[in-house]
């Protein structure tokens, strides 16, 4: 609980001082843009793996935008337009989210930008061998079916110890046969047939290969997934890829 009242602490501050951030005047040709730096203090932050070291970061990121703000001459500078404040809210809320795994957000323009990790949850826990790194996304709407139940399917992809999962929790128990059930994996348009095992409860479908399926899912914008949940006929979930491509060497070794 604590944590958490430190970051919303933190996020009211930033978003507070998004407005004059965004009213700097341009900085020199040398000098990189204020906004691009904040970026790049808050990603660094971002990958901090201890909760209170990284706290500690976002309080130094914020007192320096208060910093910023206070030396900034209030006559002179000109009015920020709601795009450019909205900007600059943007890159904190956005990348403080990705670090604590709460749904915060600053507010976004109506139609935003996906940024690098498009609408992906990142979870990394541990280090070395045992280091945990779960990427997850919600399907575009929720599915209903026996026994009149909706529920919002969950693409997964997990790596440990350089062996990577991919399944999608679907909420429903899959018509099965032999702990197997058939699906149909279409990637951008192209679709696959697939036979695919079922978790313990059934209410998740496993690729078989998690590594050849992060290849394709990381090649495309788009997957639609059908599976036939139990007396209900076929059912599709539908998964907006985008930011996988940058996410990927999360799985699959040290990012750069």
């Amino acid at each position: 609980m604590v944590g958490k009242r430190t970051l919303s602490a933190v996020l009211a501050g930033a978003v507070a001082c998004g407005w004059a951030l965004a009213a700097w005047a341009e900085p020199p040709a040398a000098t990189q843009p204020a906004e691009a730096l904040v970026a790049d203090q808050v990603r660094a932050a971002a990958r901090i793996l201890d909760d209170r070291a990284r706290l500690a970061a976002y309080d130094r990121i914020a007192m320096g935008l208060a910093e910023r703000v206070d030396v900034a001459p209030p006559a002179t500078q000109p009015a920020a337009s709601p795009s450019a404040a909205v900007a600059a809210e943007s890159v904190v809320g956005r990348a403080a989210g990705e670090a604590s795994g709460d749904a915060i957000a600053a507010p976004r323009p109506v139609a935003p930008a996906l940024g690098d990790r498009g609408a992906w949850r990142v979870s990394v826990q541990g280090d070395g061998d045992t280091r945990v790194v779960l990427l997850s996304l919600d399907a575009e709407s929720p599915i209903t079916a026996w026994p009149d139940k909706t529920y919002t399917p969950v693409l997964n992809l997990r790596s440990q110890s350089g062996t990577v999962s991919a399944y999608v929790t679907t909420g429903f128990r899959s018509k099965m046969k032999r702990n197997r059930t058939d699906v149909v994996e279409a990637v951008d348009g192209v679709e696959t047939d697939l036979v695919m095992r079922a978790s313990g409860d059934r209410l998740s479908l496993f690729w078989r290969d998690g590594s050849a399926a992060l290849g394709r899912l990381r090649g495309g914008d788009r997957l639609a997934f059908t599976f036939e949940p139990m007396h209900s006929g076929d059912r599709t979930a539908e998964f907006d890829l985008r930011g996988l491509a940058a996410l990927a060497p999360l799985l699959v070794g040290t990012p750069e």
